[in-house]
C-alpha cells in the first residue's frame, strides 16, 4: 500500500488543529481528568509524530489515532497510579460550562458512562462519524457499535431521568 499523505511539520500541525480536540473529549470521557486527558493527547501526537505511520487516507490517519488515544487510555486505566489512587484523592473532571444547564448535565451523565458507551456516543452524536466509520476506528463490528449506541443512549436516558 503506497502513502498518499504527505508527512512532516505541516502535516502534524494540520492533523492536531483537526483532531486534537476530539482526542481530547475522547481521552477526557475515559480518564475522567482534564490533566490526564491533556497527557493523553500529547502522548498520541508524539507516537504519530515519532512513528510517522503509512496511512493511506485521512479516514485512515483518523482511525489510527483513535485507536492509539484509546489504547493508551486504556494503559492509563490500568497502570499503577489508577490502582492505587482513588481519583476523589486527585484532580476531579472539571466540566466545560455551557450555556445551556441541561447541557452542562448531559456532559455529566456522559461521564459517568462506561468508556465504550461514552466513546461510540460521542463519536457519532457531536463528530457525526458514521457506524461503519466508528467500527472501523474501534476494531470492533458495526452490530456492536449500534449494540453500544443503543445501550448509551439507554444509560443516558436513565441518568437523565433521574436527575429530573
Amino acid at each position: 500500500m503506497t502513502d498518499t499523505t504527505e508527512r512532516g511539520p505541516a502535516d502534524f500541525r494540520d492533523s492536531y488543529n483537526r483532531y486534537g480536540q476530539m482526542l481530547y473529549h475522547i481521552c477526557l470521557n475515559a480518564l475522567k481528568s482534564p490533566s490526564d486527558a491533556e497527557d493523553a493527547v500529547q502522548e498520541v501526537f508524539l507516537r504519530y509524530y515519532d512513528r510517522t505511520p503509512q496511512l493511506a487516507s485521512e479516514e485512515h490517519r483518523k482511525a489510527w489515532l483513535i485507536r492509539t488515544a484509546i489504547n493508551y487510555c486504556k494503559d492509563q486505566y490500568k497502570g499503577f497510579w489508577r490502582r492505587r489512587v482513588r481519583l476523589a484523592e486527585t484532580e476531579m473532571a472539571v466540566a466545560p460550562v455551557f450555556p445551556d444547564p441541561g447541557s452542562s448535565d448531559l456532559f455529566q451523565a456522559m461521564l459517568k458512562l462506561p468508556q465504550k458507551l461514552s466513546v461510540c456516543l460521542y463519536l457519532f452524536y457531536v463528530q457525526e462519524m458514521t457506524v461503519a466509520t466508528i467500527a472501523r476506528a474501534l476494531g470492533i463490528g458495526p452490530s456492536a457499535v449500534k449494540m453500544r449506541l443503543k445501550r448509551g443512549r439507554e444509560a443516558l436516558r436513565q441518568a437523565m431521568e433521574g436527575n429530573t
